[in-house]
């Protein structure tokens, strides 16, 4: 279990890095993915592994965009009360 983590983790680790370094989109890693998911002789360790990378990005993108609303209400606040003070 604990290898298998590990291995999972790796993917994970190297999806995000991916996105990082080619400054690709969540939906490329995604889709790659999926991509990978369909294939028929994919081993069944590599598709936990690809699994397990699909849903860490979908949680990113969820996160991505709390965050993104989170700023955006917090830029809005601010303008807000730079009106009031005038």
């Amino acid at each position: 279990m604990t290898a298998e983590r590990d291995g999972v983790g790796f993917i994970v680790g190297k999806a995000l890095e991916f996105r990082a370094k080619a400054n690709a989109p969540l939906s490329t890693i995604l889709s790659s993915c999926d991509r990978l998911l369909e294939r028929a002789d994919l081993p069944a360790e590599v598709r936990k592994g690809a699994q397990a990378a699909r849903d860490a990005a979908e949680q990113l993108r969820g996160l991505l965009k709390e965050l993104d609303l989170a700023d955006s209400k917090t830029r809005t606040y601010v303008k807000r009360k730079k009106e009031r003070g005038r």
